[in-house]
């Protein structure tokens, strides 16, 4: 299980980091504001 979760992090690991960037921005500018 935890060799399969690697691999698919490693496949979506681009598009994550993109999607948690922008998520983390939101966040971050909500709780800013």
């Amino acid at each position: 299980r935890k060799v399969g979760t690697t691999v698919y992090y490693s496949i979506c690991d681009d598009a994550t980091l993109e999607i948690c960037q922008r998520v983390c921005g939101r966040v971050m500018n909500g709780l800013l504001d």
